[in-house]
């Protein structure tokens, strides 16, 4: 022990004399409670300066033993409690007992107690940082805030797509648009395309940024311009020159692929977001592979190859689709397809067991009940289509559903992901109001069914994983600069393919 304490025997604690000065609560009566917990005991017979008094530690046991002071501790001396950073900074081996000196200002403020493997005693109380300890650094973040601050800013968290467009804005645009088609003849179609495609890209978003359409409408005038004359010479020729038209048919067989390559180009290109465009690279070669010759084989097959047609078509307009210049990335196998349309098939198959049976059963009841009242056989007659029909949607908005979802979920970019959730039942809740609601309103609510079908699909879709998208997006524009590998927009026609 250092110069000036002195212990009677025992494992007890230690106490200074300046302790005793600022508590100002001496005694001279043994026995007497000292403030702060401190307990004044009777002088020890063997202790240096005999008579002198002794103090024992509120956390003190019968068998601690007290500790008292003989002569005034040097002033330039540091403390022990001082010593104790510098120590533990580089710790020193030592025979002798290591005790904590605990002052009383300390003991008074001080939580639940705790003893460590060394005999010292710590509390709950709050511990000042040593002197030595730079004041500039951040204090700990607690558990859970620094984990929600992990997820939020995680590189994997997902990133949802978002449209922010209304039914009563769309229908403003589609009035006009529908009106000044009209009056044009046609004409104003293509004007009227970019300002439809406009609205819907630019009230879709990514991480607060919204797409935006690029086109110009004298180009998608160019591109029906030339539909139009094949479409009439063909005609022309069935009338006049009828030995013609087989060839014209054939010739249309062979420019389908193009007219696919084409409206693709188009409409990649004039797509964009945070002023980086998409593209598409996909060649005519590639195109009448996938456009010509599979759908023959799906012929001569009779129809076993046509989810491997589906899954050739859906990898050929990804992989050639870039953002940028990254390409996308497409992971489904023909397997995924072949189980899908197994499904498919056997819930098609229920379906139309279950209208059989519900036609065989309730429809001869329903029409008796009819004859009896005198209203004939329409309601039957009505019944018998409009069941067919819900059959026929509640299959086809299932396939469309799990083909959308399919797609999606194998189809990432860099080292982002998409994922598709859209359900088969809201499909079909969707399709049947907006088609109910058409029908009654004699085509009015047209734009507010397209607003709902596109908000639906836009909201179910998400990014995930992969670093920030921002500094992937500016990656991208860097690309583009660097090679300025763009189409002239005079070799772009839209073919509304």
């Amino acid at each position: 022990m250092s110069e000036g304490w002195s212990r009677s025997p025992g494992t007890g604690t230690e106490i200074d004399a300046d302790t005793e000065e600022r508590s100002g609560a001496r005694s001279g009566d043994a026995g007497t409670g000292v403030k702060g917990g401190w307990e004044v005991l009777p002088p020890h017979p063997d202790a240096p300066g005999g008579g002198q008094r002794r103090y024992r530690a509120p956390w003190a046991t019968g068998t601690t033993a007290s500790v008292t002071r003989t002569t005034p501790a040097p002033a330039a001396e540091p403390a022990p409690e001082a010593e104790a950073p510098a120590k533990a900074a580089k710790p020193v081996k030592t025979k002798t007992r290591r005790f904590t000196l605990k002052r009383k200002a300390a003991a008074s403020s001080a939580g639940p107690e705790t003893r460590d493997d060394a005999g010292s005693v710590s509390t709950g109380a709050p511990v000042e940082a040593p002197s030595g300890t730079p004041t500039g650094a951040a204090p700990p973040v607690p558990p859970e805030t620094s984990t929600r601050a992990e997820a939020a800013s995680s590189p994997t968290g997902s990133r949802a797509f978002e449209f922010t467009g209304s039914a009563g804005e769309y229908f403003r645009v589609w009035i006009v648009n529908v009106c000044l088609t009209v009056l044009t003849l046609g004409i104003y179609s293509a004007w009227a395309k970019v300002r439809t495609k406009r609205y819907l890209y630019r009230h879709t978003r990514l991480e607060g940024s919204p797409f935006d359409y690029l086109a110009n409408p004298v180009q998608i005038l160019k591109g029906r311009a030339v539909v139009v004359a094949f479409f009439g010479l063909y005609g022309l020729l069935g009338q006049f020159m009828p030995v013609l038209q087989p060839i014209m048919g054939l010739a249309m067989i062979f420019l389908v692929p193009w007219a696919v390559v084409k409206s693709l180009k188009f409409r990649t290109r004039n797509a964009a977001w945070r002023n980086i465009r998409l593209g598409f690279d996909g060649t005519y070669k590639e195109a009448m592979a996938v456009f010509i010759g599979w759908p023959i084989a799906v012929a001569f097959t009779l129809g076993l190859a046509y989810p491997y047609y589906q899954w050739r078509r859906a990898r050929f307009v990804t992989e050639r689709s870039r953002f940028g210049a990254a390409s996308f990335d497409y992971r489904a196998t023909p397997g995924e397809f072949y189980r899908l349309h197994m499904k498919i098939a056997g819930i098609a198959l229920a379906i139309l067991v279950l209208v059989g049976a519900a036609s065989a059963v309730l429809f001869p009841m329903i029409k008796s009940m009819m004859m009896m009242g005198g209203a004939g056989s329409v309601p039957a007659e009505i019944m018998g289509p409009l069941g067919g029909g819900l059959a026929y949607l509640m299959i086809w908005t299932y396939a469309r559903a799990r083909l959308w979802n399919l797609v999606w979920d194998n189809t990432a970019i860099g080292p982002h992901k998409f994922e598709s959730t859209v359900r088969a039942r809201d499909l079909f809740r969707l399709y049947l109001m907006n088609t109910l609601g058409t029908i009654v309103s004699l085509g009015l609510l047209i734009p507010w069914a397209r607003v709902r079908m596109t908000q639906y699909r836009v909201e179910h879709m998400h990014l995930t994983g992969g670093a920030a998208i921002t500094e992937f997006a500016q990656g991208q524009t860097e690309s583009v600069s660097a090679t300025g590998a763009e189409f002239g927009e005079a070799l772009d026609l839209d073919l509304s393919f």
